[in-house]
């Protein structure tokens, strides 16, 4: 972003005291946001299925997806994968936003599907003649094959009855894998499946191969070779299974209305070209893997950022869930400490000169300095709204952070006179900041026009960016690795 509070010096005050009850959530994770508002897509005129008109008036599509490389990670704070690029490009069609659920280690997609917590389920690998009980496929996609991989060292391990009484690790998404192992299975000593399930579905089966806690692993050929490279030197290729793999999409049988549209939709990603140009990206080209030092993926490095202890070692020490702040860092600055914007504001917070000054930080330009300046301004919009529920305070606590704090309580003023309740976000606060762009309401307040819009949307993406990055982030960070701050240093001049 480039405009905001923390831009504008002059509604800026200096900080007294510590408050941090309102972002300091409970450890296990942030207060849901499940009710935050959004923008509701009304349906076109064409005629649709019943579920897609469901899914287009409430504005959202939620895909169930693995968090794995064929499917779903963060890279760079951003989400990225096949799976979800496909998926985002349907919702575009549709008009809608898009939402991905991971469900946690243990927990099949399929699942959560049959259970109603999304409304398709991405990426499921299955054999040709897999009949899938209770559920409705779409047509395939991408056709493929299983490969066995073992420990480069392993060289006795020839074909699937070689796998009798040995541990297999099985890529989750690969629905029963076990029709696969069919020969070994029928031996007097049957193969030990292990089913990788984790936040990392491929890293955690690769792992297990390395790390000789399974003799071999079973995944499809695209994610072979991805193994490949995330391991080089460590893994062999032991043969190829028989029979095709098939990806498809699946949703419940009440939704089977909504295949013909989604099978349209996954014809029309492969004359595009765009299902060839996402398979180069993630599983040829795959430069998201390739440089976790300074690309970091949760796939690998269970990272969101180069900056992660940093941000962790100022914003923990000032009371604050340091996904919370990478969340708004992301929105920001995109984790990028050169940004310079067309207002002059600095670095990974985005701080202005006469901010800094106000707040009396003289090193904001300098990494350290700038996420401090950072948390001693949320330190002190956090003390601006000690009322109502902590996600509404938060809420509230981020909308000043872009439009500062004097603007969003003249807001509070409005919403009181209003009828509405000024300490809570959804319904109330979200709908009256929009109206600081009407001249029948802004012309009221001693601050005038505001883009109240902006800022509801603002603080909507950042809640809900900061619950993702808490499903796939432990907030346990060890701040060693922080290295002391070093002299003031222009922020064009630091990577």
């Amino acid at each position: 972003m480039t405009a905001g509070c923390l831009r504008i010096g002059a509604v800026c005050i200096a900080v007294v005291g510590l408050w941090s009850g309102v972002l300091r959530p409970h450890q296990s994770g942030p207060p849901l946001p499940v009710a935050l508002q959004t923008q509701a897509v009304q349906p076109n005129s064409m005629t649709l299925p019943p579920s897609l008109a469901n899914i287009k008036s409430r504005g959202t599509i939620t895909f169930l997806m693995y968090h794995s490389a064929a499917s779903h990670f963060l890279y760079r704070g951003a989400q990225m994968g096949f799976e979800y690029e496909l998926a985002q490009a349907f919702a575009k069609e549709l008009g809608v936003e898009l939402e991905v659920l991971t469900p946690p280690a243990g927990v099949e997609l399929t699942t959560w599907l049959r259970e109603g917590r999304g409304d398709i389920a991405a990426g499921l690998a299955m054999p040709d003649d897999l009949n899938v009980e209770s559920l409705q496929v779409s047509e395939p996609y991408l056709e493929t094959t299983a490969q066995v991989l073992t420990q480069k060292e392993e060289q006795t391990l020839r074909d699937v009855n070689g796998l009798a009484g040995k541990t297999v690790s099985i890529q989750p998404s690969l629905l029963d894998a076990n029709q696969l192992l069919t020969p070994a299975r029928g031996s007097l000593t049957p193969p030990v499946l292990i089913t990788a399930h984790s936040k990392n579905a491929l890293g955690e089966a690769v792992t297990a191969v390395v790390r000789k806690k399974a003799d071999a692993m079973v995944t499809t050929a695209p994610l072979a070779k991805l193994a490949h490279t995330l391991y080089p030197g460590k893994l062999r290729t032991a043969w190829t299974l028989p029979g095709a793999i098939r990806l498809v999409w699946a949703v419940r049988p009440e939704h089977a209305d909504a295949l013909p549209a989604i099978n349209a939709y996954l014809k029309r990603a492969q004359r595009s070209g765009l299902k060839n140009i996402l398979f180069q990206k993630y599983f040829v080209t795959a430069n998201h893997l390739r440089d976790i030092t300074e690309a970091p993926s949760t796939l690998v490095s269970k990272r969101l950022s180069r900056y992660d202890h940093l941000i962790a070692h100022h914003a923990e020490k000032a009371g604050f869930d340091w996904r919370l702040v990478a969340a708004l860092i992301f929105e920001e600055s995109r984790f990028d400490h050169s940004r310079v914007s067309k207002v002059g504001a600095y670095g990974l917070m985005q701080v202005m000169p006469t901010t800094a000054e106000w707040i009396g930080i003289k090193d904001y330009t300098n990494l350290h300095g700038n996420v401090k300046a950072g948390m001693k301004y949320l330190r002190y919009l956090a003390q601006q709204f000690p009322n109502g529920r902590p996600v509404d305070r938060l809420a509230l606590v981020l909308a000043s952070y872009l439009l500062g704090p004097g603007r969003v309580q003249e807001a509070q003023q409005l919403a009181r006179t209003l009828g509405h309740d000024p300490d809570r976000w959804v319904g109330s606060m979200s709908r009256v900041l929009p109206l600081l762009e009407n001249p029948r309401y802004y012309k009221k307040t001693r601050s005038g026009f505001a883009p109240g819009s902006q800022a509801v949307k603002y603080a909507n993406t950042i809640l809900k960016r900061y619950f993702l990055y808490s499903r796939h982030v432990t907030r346990k960070i060890s701040p060693t690795k922080v290295q002391p701050p070093t002299a003031p240093q222009a922020a064009s001049a630091v990577g």
